[in-house]
C-alpha cells in the first residue's frame, strides 16, 4: 500500500520537488515522517483507532523558503496522502486532514520534524434540510447537538414522525457521529437505520419524513 501511496505523490511532486531540492529533501521523505506521526498519533477507543487530523512540519529556514511557490499544492498533496494513509491501516482520521509548513530556527538543512495532533470541533460543520420542511435552512453544528421535536433539543424538527430527542450527533477527535435516541422511527443515514455511526461530508441524514444533508465545511 505505502508503494502505492508513494508512486501517487511521486507523480505529483517529484519535479518541482526536484528542482528546488537537488540532492537534498525529498518529498518521499516529508511522507514518511507524516506517516510516522500518524502512528504514534494513534488513539486506540472502543469505536475504534483514531489518528490526529493536524499536522505541521517544520523545515530548516532555507528549505521552507525555497517551497514557498509549491506551499499550497504540497500541504494539499501531503494531507491526500496522509488520509489515504490511515484509511488503508483502517484508522479514523476523519475529513478534516491538514498539513501545514512552518520554519524552523534550528533546524538544518534537510531536516523535517513533525507535530502531529487532533483539531478541535470545526465551526463550518452544518446541516442542510433538503426534505419534509418548508424551511430549508443551513443549520450550524457544534460540539453536540440534539436534534428532535422537544423544545429543548438543539435543532428542533416540528414534525409528529420525529421524537422528542430523536439523534444527536457530537464531534469525536476527528469526526462527527450520529447516534439514534431511541427513537420511535429510527434514525437513518444514507438508506440504512444506524444506532450509531460516523458521518461523512454531504451523508443523507433521515429522521421521520427529514431528509438533512451533512455539510463538513
Amino acid at each position: 500500500m505505502i508503494e502505492r501511496l508513494e508512486a501517487a505523490l511521486r507523480r505529483v511532486l517529484e519535479e518541482p520537488f526536484a528542482r528546488l531540492f537537488p540532492g537534498r529533501l525529498h518529498p518521499l521523505e516529508i511522507a514518511a515522517t507524516l506517516r510516522d506521526a500518524a502512528r504514534e498519533s494513534r488513539l486506540r477507543t472502543g469505536e475504534g483507532i483514531f489518528a490526529a487530523n493536524t499536522y505541521v512540519v517544520h523545515l530548516a529556514l532555507h528549505d521552507w523558503r525555497q517551497l514557498q511557490s509549491l506551499e499550497n499544492t504540497v500541504c494539499t498533496e501531503l494531507a491526500r496522502h496522509v488520509r489515504s494513509y490511515a484509511e488503508g491501516e483502517n484508522w479514523i482520521i476523519g475529513p478534516y486532514v491538514t498539513v501545514a509548513l512552518q520554519p524552523d530556527p534550528d533546524a538544518g538543512t534537510g531536516q523535517i520534524r513533525v507535530e502531529a495532533q487532533y483539531a478541535q470541533c470545526p465551526e463550518s460543520a452544518y446541516l442542510v434540510v433538503e426534505a419534509g420542511l418548508a424551511d430549508r435552512k443551513r443549520l450550524p453544528l457544534g460540539t453536540e447537538a440534539v436534534i428532535g421535536r422537544g423544545g429543548n433539543c438543539d435543532i428542533v424538527i416540528p414534525t409528529p414522525e420525529v421524537s422528542r430527542q430523536h439523534c444527536r450527533l457530537s464531534y469525536k477527535y476527528v469526526q462527527y457521529e450520529i447516534e439514534d435516541l431511541g427513537s420511535a422511527n429510527g434514525t437513518y443515514l444514507n438508506g440504512a437505520s444506524v444506532m450509531r455511526a460516523f458521518v461523512g461530508d454531504r451523508d443523507l441524514i433521515e429522521i421521520g419524513l427529514v431528509q438533512l444533508r451533512f455539510h463538513a465545511e
